[in-house]
């Protein structure tokens, strides 16, 4: 008896990275938060933070309390650098949807993370002074000048 020949598995379709989200461009534009990068806390290594925040949501980020209420459509963008190398590193995003708060993940190019990290990202930004919002420092708020950006 002649032995079928082992099926191969068919190819598969190169995996194509996800288009940035549609919102990234536009947030280029949105006022910078402070004069100087901040001093991010995510990825457990020192990174400078840019902040941007969407229009509509700016002046309420700036006086945060508690019980501070956003718009659905507010948007709070984080871009890192590597602090010794200043390399782009992620960019995380919240965006104030009409069921709640969405996490984003993004690489340095803007595309979106696979997975992400949604559930690390809630977990996190649950114990914010705002929830999920942490706020700013006090000092350097009065600027929106742009942080000059090191080359790609």
């Amino acid at each position: 008896m002649i032995e079928p020949a082992a099926r191969a598995e068919p190819p598969r379709a190169p995996e194509t990275a996800a288009a940035p989200p549609a919102w990234l461009d536009a947030a280029l534009s949105w006022p910078l938060l402070t004069q100087a990068p901040l001093r991010s806390q995510h990825l457990g290594r020192a990174h400078l933070a840019e902040l941007r925040v969407s229009p509509e949501a700016v002046g309420a980020y700036r006086s945060l309390t508690p019980d501070t209420e956003l718009p659905p459509g507010s948007f709070f963008v984080e871009w890192l650098r590597d602090a010794e190398s200043g390399r782009p590193g992620p960019i995380f995003a919240l965006e104030r949807a009409p069921e709640g708060w969405r996490f984003w993940v993004l690489d340095a190019r803007g595309q979106p993370e696979p997975g992400g990290a949604p559930g690390l990202c809630a977990g996190c930004h649950a114990g914010a002074p705002a929830p999920p919002l942490f706020g700013l420092p006090r000092e350097g708020l009065e600027s929106t000048a742009p942080v000059p950006r090191s080359p790609e």
